[in-house]
């Protein structure tokens, strides 16, 4: 893994602290996360309903409401067509959950990823049609879709899309198009993912009908947000924050178990205990098999059956953890056989690797080497891929400028799609590989962490790290805070974890002893050494 580049950032400007009556530590913490009036700082470290906007204001909600109103009335069969990740799982359990408790019959379906792949497809419009669906809802999906769309007006049913993927073509046929990136959109800066704009079309719903919303769909939108790493910024704050109480206290029994078989507790839940533990297995079986299987969990009114996909979801997610290593070392060594030079993209392929992997290997390697991946596997003369980037590259735009070139992609800046003819791959690579050249320094090419001050662990403990806990929730857009303290004297180090690839030491900062673990790390060394540490505070659990 490349050695990290230290960047500490900048101290606020002069004055603002007293502007704002807080400490200069205070100060900086909310200025390295964009609080600088109170306003903000009022919005930020409260996380109450001042985040949560009006959701009327999102590109044809008002359309949606309306022929969701006239489903109600006219008791009609609702189709919900999802995706297999767990932002599409969990965007789809908030319609089947929140739907159904206004009366409404719904029928959920999510394809198959190795079958069908991401996206709407005519095959899934023609069952949901012949299993009495007038109006189908999208969910994480939708927006390219014009022709299957199409293809379902004409066999005489709506559609309502909710997605919040990059509009590549100009939508027809819908009802409705939820999707905050539209070009008329007034919210195009949104940080909401498919499960909060799935919240969103249900909180409108419910708004216009006078009825209350039910509190455990915040949860579902909270897992599908910190699944698709949307910035904890804005309204995602909020769900997340909300979310994360309410899953807390949940009644719903697939939520209670997967809580009790990922070993965590509800005191426990926090954004980290969803990312390592809860969503890993929500996403596997959508990975190996169907992902079925996990919205049958969160949808689930029976504990028994709860209990029973609970198992399951941990046997596939051990079988998941076991192919996925077994594929990342191929991957390496492909990479390793490539030679001393790197190219500024990195491709790997492998027929027998399975679709729900591509992405896992794609990011492992792609945060090893610090360049775009792709990772590809093939099915007679069609590529199926996934693509993991750096801040530095827009991966799905450089597919959108090879669109000619694929029979399907879609994406983010970061993480990405496609299928491809496999007579397509060169010249695709050569394409985004220039496209790298132009845009990349080989030499820069440096990954960074972000340090927000220079300061001991003594003065960042007390008060300091009680305000810290008020930043809270943490992760994609609102880092947990990062320190720096130079010259700590090491007291005593060892290696531990089951291949003693972490080092646990005890370390002197300025006369006062503490406990810390440097992970993956081993830098061989000895009582007596002085360290420059870039560190976190935590509370220690054990």
């Amino acid at each position: 893994m490349p050695q990290k580049a230290w960047q500490i950032l900048p101290h606020p400007p002069p004055g603002l602290s007293q502007s704002l009556s807080l400490t200069f530590f205070q100060t900086t913490l909310l200025y390295h996360r964009g609080a600088i009036n109170p306003e903000d700082i009022k919005a930020f470290l409260s996380v109450d309903s001042r985040l949560s906007t009006d959701p009327l204001i999102l590109p044809d909600m008002g359309k949606a409401v309306a022929r969701i109103e006239q489903a109600v009335a006219r008791r009609e069969t609702v189709g919900i067509f999802g995706d297999f990740d767990v932002d599409g799982i969990t965007a789809t359990a908030i319609l089947v959950l929140g739907l159904k408790n206004i009366g409404l019959t719904t029928i959920p379906y999510l394809p198959d990823r190795k079958d069908e792949g991401h996206g709407l497809n005519s095959e899934a419009v023609a069952v949901l049609r012949a299993q009495g669906t007038t109006l189908m809802i999208t969910a994480d999906c939708g927006t390219n879709s014009s022709m299957e769309i199409e293809l379902g007006s004409s066999l005489g049913m709506d559609t309502v899309v909710t997605d919040h993927h990059t509009v590549q073509e100009s939508f027809a046929g819908a009802v409705a198009v939820i999707n905050p990136q539209r070009e008329d959109s007034h919210v195009r800066d949104s940080v909401l993912t498919g499960a909060g704009l799935a919240y969103k079309l249900v909180e409108a719903v419910y708004s216009s009908l006078g009825k209350s919303l039910p509190d455990d769909l915040v949860g579902l939108a909270a897992l599908g947000t910190v699944a698709d790493v949307g910035p904890l910024q804005k309204e995602n704050r909020f769900i997340v924050k909300r979310g994360l109480e309410a899953l807390s206290h949940t009644k719903r029994p697939g939520i209670q178990a997967l809580i009790s078989k990922s070993r965590q507790t509800k005191d426990s839940l926090n954004t980290e205990t969803l990312s390592f533990w809860l969503i890993p297995r929500l996403n596997a079986a959508g990975r190996l098999g169907d992902a079925k299987l996990s919205l049958d969990l969160l949808t689930t009114d029976s504990p028994s059956t709860a209990e029973r996909i609970a198992d399951e979801l941990n046997e596939i997610n051990a079988k998941r953890r076991e192919i996925s290593d077994e594929a990342y070392l191929q991957a390496s060594e492909q990479i390793l056989q490539s030679g001393p030079e790197l190219p500024l993209v990195l491709m790997v392929e492998n027929e027998n690797w399975v679709p729900g992997v591509l992405g896992l290997i794609a990011g492992r390697l792609a945060e090893e080497y610090y360049r775009p991946v792709i990772a590809a596997t093939n099915d007679k003369d069609i590529c199926r891929a996934s693509a993991r980037s750096i801040p530095e590259f827009n991966i799905s735009a450089a597919l959108e400028e090879n669109e000619e070139l694929l029979l399907r992609f879609g994406g983010h800046p970061m993480a990405a799609g496609f299928s491809a003819s496999l007579r397509n791959l060169p010249t695709l690579m050569k394409s985004i590989t220039e496209r790298a050249e132009k845009q990349l320094n080989p030499s820069e090419l440096v990954p960074s962490i972000k340090i927000d001050a220079e300061i001991g662990p003594s003065e960042v403990s007390g008060n300091n790290f009680k305000f810290i806990k008020r930043l809270e929730p943490f992760g994609a857009g609102n880092p947990e805070p990062i320190f720096l303290n130079r010259g700590a004297q090491v007291i005593s180090a060892r290696m531990v974890g089951a291949d003693k690839r972490h080092t646990q030491m005890q370390i002197d900062c300025d006369g006062t002893w503490w406990n810390a673990i440097a992970f993956h790390q081993d830098h061989n060394l000895k009582p007596g050494d002085q360290i420059d540490i870039v560190y976190k505070m935590t509370l220690n659990e054990w």
